[in-house]
């Protein structure tokens, strides 16, 4: 079984050796190096120093983050949404009194209902019967 283990500190050095000795296909991440003692040199959590001990790979949080805001991310273009769309929106959520979410444009698209309840389903249920 392939398995992501996410742990630091020493108390985590027993579930990452059981999970070695079972076999397991594993990957590990883990909080980056932190500088200690008088001349601040790094030094790996233990659970790096394990992991990397038995040859498994070794991803650290905060270099993952920094890798991610570098790339920026493309603004999303701005979807005008039509009016006669918008307005059907609040009549479904007000008729029914129920979240209600039209997706897609005049030509097609789809309408997303949020129940919560077997009563909130039943009166979606209802106002549709209706309109037979």
């Amino acid at each position: 079984m392939k398995i992501a283990f996410l742990g630091t500190p020493e108390f985590a050095l027993p579930s990452l050796s059981a999970l070695i000795e079972d076999g397991h296909t594993l990957e590990v991440f883990t909080q980056p190096d932190r500088p200690v003692g008088r001349h601040g040199a790094p030094v790996a959590p233990p659970v790096k120093q394990l992991a990397l001990s038995h040859g498994i790979p070794v991803r650290q949080f905060e270099k993952i983050c920094q890798a991610a805001r570098q790339q920026e991310p493309e603004p999303r273009p701005r979807i005008r949404r039509d009016p006669q769309l918008k307005e059907l929106e609040s009549l479904a959520r007000d008729t029914l009194g129920l979240r209600a979410r039209l997706e897609g444009d005049l030509n097609s698209g789809k309408l997303v209902l949020n129940y919560y309840s077997q009563d909130d389903l039943q009166r979606v249920w209802d106002a549709l019967s209706r309109l037979k």
